[in-house]
């Protein structure tokens, strides 16, 4: 709820510099000037955003022809819609219309983009239907079409209605960072279809699971460009389905006629298709100044006390976050999958150490005239389960990866506090506005 809060702050802020904009407040617990969402798209006007708080919600046949309407939920495990009839993009009016942060049901055909609605986009969206023949998302009589980061849930029976059906023009569609399950399991369901004629469907970063067969388009149609997608789970018979073949591209397949069995195709996983990995305590630039090594630096060069935990004799292993970040790109491009790699950078200290060291560099790099700031160092009461010491092994992954921290603790040490002390304009505001170093983790007695 207090994150939904600072977005409607901040949308609020965004749009009143917009004499045509204006916000309909959707709230399931009369909070708000409505309580369905029809009612509030019926009363917008073009332009507006229709917000939509946390809750349920029970609606259907939302259709406000010639009105662009950005529609934002709290969430999609947080606004929670069940459509009883579908909900429209209708005509070019309506272009620009866009879905955002909610969580969409539906046992029939959910939502359907009408006479060239244009532009039309979903992101952060969870849409799950029920119906075995009806889309979660016709398109058919629409045109550009953008789907970012939803997760779309289909149990279709019918190759001729796929949880998405594209544009019939000449119109791309895109699809990205998004989740396509087939919990049905029919052979049947496909994720995208359409008779598109030359429009380019573009899929990047997303995963189909459960599938035998994924596309439905025309073989005459515009080409297909896939790119780093992961096909999890195949049913038997595995297909990419029907497409411009001739046209298309596709990354890291050996066939893309038809997938090998499983565990043969760089694309098709029999197993756990992720990398997986453990880390160690990060430090770097831009980290939170709860964090140990930013709370402990402020706090010194404002010439505050430095909390201790107990007697600082915990111990954690300190790798910077550019180490950790070449390790992960590294992981990426050779680690195996199902494997799991441990980053270390075998750099343990005690928190005592590393509050002295903090002390020490700063001393160093903008001495306090009022002395050295280990005078400032303060023991505090231990933290509730606080882990005495974090350690691993990082000798595999850095066989298999051919990785190695570069930064010793030190030399990364005087690179992070080097930035902070060059960069107070980022970090002021936050211990002005937000988090003035207060302890965080425990609850009140």
């Amino acid at each position: 709820m207090k994150k939904f809060a600072i977005g409607l702050l901040a949308l609020m802020f965004v749009l009143a510099s917009s004499a045509s904009a204006t916000i309909r407040y959707v709230s399931a617990s009369g909070a708000g000037a409505f309580t369905t969402i029809t009612a509030a798209a019926n009363a917008a006007v073009s332009g507006d955003t229709i917000l939509i708080g946390p809750g349920n919600y029970t609606d259907g046949n939302i259709n406000v022809s010639n009105k662009r309407l950005t529609y934002i939920g709290a969430g999609w495990d947080q606004t929670i819609i069940s459509l009883s009839a579908v909900w429209y993009a209708n005509t070019s009016g309506q272009n620009g219309t866009s879905w955002e942060g909610m969580q969409v049901n539906g046992s029939s055909q959910m939502f359907f983009i009408a006479n060239s609605a244009d532009s039309i986009s979903f992101r952060r969206c969870l849409i799950g239907g029920t119906a075995t023949s009806q889309r979660l998302i016709d398109g058919q009589a629409g045109r550009n079409l953008t789907l970012e980061d939803c997760i779309l849930l289909g149990n279709l029976t019918s190759t001729g209605a796929p949880m998405i059906d594209i544009t019939t023009g000449n119109y791309p569609t895109t699809v990205r960072n998004c989740v396509f399950v087939n919990r049905g399991g029919h052979a049947s369901c496909r994720a995208i279809g359409g008779a598109a004629t030359s429009g380019t469907v573009e899929v990047y970063n997303s995963v189909f699971l459960n599938f035998a067969t994924v596309l439905a388009l025309s073989a005459a149609g515009g080409p297909v460009i896939a790119v780093n997608n992961i096909f999890y789970d195949w049913l038997a018979s595995p297909s990419f389905g029907s497409y411009n073949t001739g046209a298309s591209v596709w990354d890291h397949n050996s066939s893309t006629a038809s997938p090998a069995a499983p565990g043969t195709n760089t694309t098709v996983i029999a197993a756990n298709p992720f990398v997986n990995y453990n880390t160690t305590n990060n430090y770097g630039p831009w980290q939170f100044p709860e964090k140990l090594i930013p709370l402990v630096a402020l706090n010194a060069l404002e010439g505050k006390p430095l909390p201790v935990y107990g007697d600082g004799s915990n111990i954690r292993d300190w790798i910077h976050v550019e180490d950790h970040a070449e390790a992960l790109v590294l992981a990426l491009q050779r680690g195996q999958p199902g494997a799991t790699y441990c980053l270390g950078p075998r750099q343990e200290r005690t928190n005592l150490e590393v509050v002295q060291a903090i002390c020490a560099t700063l001393d160093r790099l903008r001495p306090d005239p009022a002395g050295p700031r280990a005078r400032l160092i303060t023991f505090v009461k231990d933290r509730p389960g606080h882990d005495f010491r974090y350690a691993m092994d990082p000798s595999g992954a850095e066989r298999a990866l051919g990785w190695k921290a570069k930064r010793d603790f030190e030399a990364g040490l005087d690179e992070t506090l080097r930035w902070y002390l060059a960069n107070e304009a980022w970090w002021r505001p936050i211990r002005a506005r937000h988090y003035a170093g207060q302890r965080l983790g425990t609850a009140a007695a």
